[in-house]
């Protein structure tokens, strides 16, 4: 069953990686990307992500949290649907090849970070840390969305103030 969920973070990473040549492609073509491949891709890898992980955990026995490589899968995950809900209320595209690379980032991680941990705390087993874990690193994940919004608009700024948006947009 390991070698199957490593072929599945492969097959992933895969997605992920052509989600974002989708992406990469929209953001230099200077016009909002239409067309249905554009519109399903990244629900459909997520959704794909979202089975990797609940089979992982009733396999293992355990939330998937625990390991590093676990960790990181739990927060790409999060990160990517954090992105495609501001993305789908937003309906704006411009800043999801910046999301999903670092969604790509964080799920390469995963595969090489992946261990057979058999010996696990009693405390990470309970069902409180099954609630309290994802939730948190959900968090954590939306505070590095809004993190990243920031710096995409303190680059805005600077690049206003010092009038070299004119010069990039020409």
């Amino acid at each position: 069953m390991e070698t199957l969920l490593y072929k599945f973070d492969m097959a992933l990473v895969v997605l992920y990686f052509c989600v974002f040549v989708l992406y990469f492609r929209a953001f230099f073509s200077n016009h909002r990307p239409i067309g249905r491949v554009f519109l399903i891709a990244l629900p459909v890898v997520l959704v794909l992500h979202l089975v990797k992980l609940m089979l992982q955990g009733k396999c293992q026995g355990h939330c998937p949290i625990v390991g590093l490589g676990e960790t990181f899968s739990f927060t790409a995950l999060a990160l990517g649907i954090i992105y495609f809900v501001l993305e789908r209320r937003q309906k704006y595209y411009a800043t999801g090849v910046i999301f999903i690379g670092i969604v790509l980032l964080f799920q390469s991680v995963t595969i090489y970070s992946t261990s057979n941990e058999t010996i696990l705390a009693e405390n990470l087993r309970n069902i409180p840390f099954a609630f309290h874990g994802p939730l948190a690193l959900i968090g954590i994940s939306a505070f590095g969305a809004s993190a990243l919004y920031g710096v995409l608009y303190l680059i805005l700024f600077r690049l206003l103030k010092t009038k070299q948006l004119i010069l990039t947009i020409i």
